[in-house]
C-alpha cells in the first residue's frame, strides 16, 4: 500500500470491533532518549531508555449495547485489556496494511462532550500498561 486516505481503519477494544463509530485514531511509540555525554566526548551521546506507546481514538459516541458506552466504561480502573488497531479493516493484515496490539489501560474517559447541535464525540487515550512494547503484526 503506498500512500493512502484514512477511510477503513479497524480499532478492536477489549475484543469489541467499534470500527463503525472511530472517527480519529493514533498509534503513538517513544522512547525516552537518555543523555550520556562524557569529558572529552565532542558531540552528545544519546541513549534509548525506556519505550512507551498508546493509542488515541476519537469516537462518535453510542450508548446502544455492545458500542462505545457499553465497552468503554467499565474499563476505567480495570485491569490490563488489549486494543488492536490496523489501518484498513477490509484487508489482510499484511506488511502493508499491519496491525499494532498492546495491552493496554484506561484511566480517563468523558462519556459524554459536546455543544448543543453538535455531533456528541469522545476522545480516548489507551495508555500502555505492561514492560512489553505495541506489536507490530504483519501476518
Amino acid at each position: 500500500m503506498a500512500r493512502f486516505i484514512l477511510t477503513d481503519a479497524k480499532v478492536s477494544i477489549d475484543g469489541v470491533d467499534l470500527s463503525d463509530r472511530v472517527r480519529s485514531v493514533a498509534v503513538s511509540t517513544s522512547s525516552d532518549l537518555q543523555e550520556a555525554s562524557t569529558m572529552g566526548e565532542g558531540n552528545v551521546v544519546r541513549l534509548n531508555g525506556l519505550t512507551d506507546f498508546s493509542f488515541e481514538v476519537g469516537f462518535a459516541q453510542d450508548f446502544d449495547s455492545g458500542k462505545v458506552d457499553d465497552t468503554l466504561f467499565p474499563l476505567v480502573g480495570a485491569d490490563p485489556f488489549e486494543v488492536r488497531v490496523q489501518p484498513v479493516k477490509s484487508q489482510a493484515i499484511s506488511s502493508t496494511n499491519p496491525e499494532f496490539v498492546g495491552s493496554c489501560v484506561l484511566g480517563n474517559y468523558e462519556p459524554l462532550n459536546g455543544n448543543v447541535g453538535e455531533l456528541s464525540e469522545t476522545t480516548v487515550t489507551f495508555t500502555a500498561s505492561q514492560s512489553t512494547f505495541v506489536t507490530r503484526n504483519t501476518s
